[in-house]
């Protein structure tokens, strides 16, 4: 048997868990030009949300562009990269940090 924690699906998560009223698309993709950026965010005038993540990175990056991502979900349009998305972005990084720790040790001990 292989037992794996999804990184993304755990981020995806905490980011429903702290937002459970926001609705978005995460795709991820590979035709992102990776000298402009590695994710996207857009908030479409029907009021959908479509956010697109390269998959031409490492795990630990992917995780990362999809929680910078997720911040300005949860920050909103007009947030950019001020306070409001900062705090979304570090609360998110936090709680991911914190819930991987706990699968980490609980997983540690029950193969003991």
């Amino acid at each position: 048997m292989i037992k794996y924690i999804d990184p993304v699906k755990k981020l995806i998560g905490i980011f429903e868990k702290g937002h459970p009223d926001i609705e978005a698309q995460v795709d991820f993709v590979t035709g992102i030009d990776h000298k402009k950026f590695l994710g996207e965010t857009c908030f479409a005038d029907d009021g959908k949300i479509y956010v697109q993540v390269s998959i031409n990175q490492t795990m630990i990056q992917i995780v990362d562009i999809l929680a910078h991502e997720l911040a300005h979900v949860g920050a909103g349009p007009a947030a950019d990269h001020g306070e409001k998305w900062q705090l979304e972005y570090d609360e998110l990084n936090r709680r991911f940090n914190e819930e991987m720790e706990k699968e980490i040790e609980m997983e540690g001990v029950a193969s003991e």
